[in-house]
């Protein structure tokens, strides 16, 4: 996956035959943050969020250049909670190849990313709801033109209609959670918290966690998410 040297690549291996085995299972700064998202509240919270800020967003009351910010972090949120995308596929997708509605304006929305821009090298399909896919069309259609001048091609972008920088996109996520819930929580650990919530209603729903993460084989889910096993486990039972 590096792409290294092959030689170099060789002489890598030889090295890592000499270290033990990796222990499976959470690290335990993972841990420590789906510690403090074990409360239902807190859930519960976070996602009220994409609500809360699109009535702040279509209220009239902010200028049209907070209202699009206000929006991008509604859309932001409501899809990452619903498909936890990796930030960099996050941050560019856009309207012309990623978004579509195969039934209609009022229907939900088919979100596509393509096999050569995923980590794993295979195709990426997600449905959003009816509710997310019209406030996609309404952020397009009514709300970014005004301050962009356009109708935007990108889903995330700068007053200027230029496409936000990653950094920026994962430093206004994490603003917006710390104000909102008031915790230290990224858009990379969004992820964690959606396998953590298909496993605890599912133990044994590792291949699931596999497909929704994009992950290239189910060894890597496993090892990634096995460590609160007997927590969950006991509590299922």
């Amino acid at each position: 996956w590096g792409k290294g040297p092959e030689g170099k690549l060789r002489q890598l291996q030889v090295m890592r035959a000499e270290l033990p085995g990796l222990k499976s299972g959470m690290v335990e700064k993972k841990r420590e943050f789906l510690n403090t998202v074990e409360d239902p509240r807190q859930l519960a919270r976070l996602l009220a969020i994409p609500d809360k800020r699109w009535r702040r967003a279509t209220s009239g009351k902010l200028s049209p250049a907070r209202s699009l910010v206000a929006a991008q972090l509604s859309l932001l949120i409501d899809i990452v909670t619903a498909v936890p995308l990796r930030l960099k596929n996050l941050s560019s997708l856009n309207f012309r190849n990623n978004l579509s509605w195969p039934r209609g304006p009022k229907g939900p929305a088919l979100l596509f990313v393509p096999g050569s821009e995923m980590k794993n090298g295979e195709d990426y399909q997600a449905e959003l709801t009816a509710d997310l896919a019209r406030r996609l069309l309404d952020y397009r259609d009514k709300l970014a033109p005004p301050v962009i001048g356009s109708v935007p091609q990108d889903l995330f972008v700068t007053r200027h209609g230029k496409l936000k920088a990653m950094a920026t996109i994962a430093a206004e996520f994490k603003q917006i959670i710390a104000r909102e819930l008031g915790i230290s929580m990224t858009l990379h650990q969004a992820r964690h918290l959606a396998a953590k919530v298909m496993l605890d209603s599912n133990p044994d729903a590792y291949p699931l966690v596999q497909q929704l993460l994009g992950h290239q084989n189910l060894s890597s889910t496993v090892k990634a998410y096995a460590g609160v096993n007997t927590r969950r486990a006991s509590r299922h039972y």
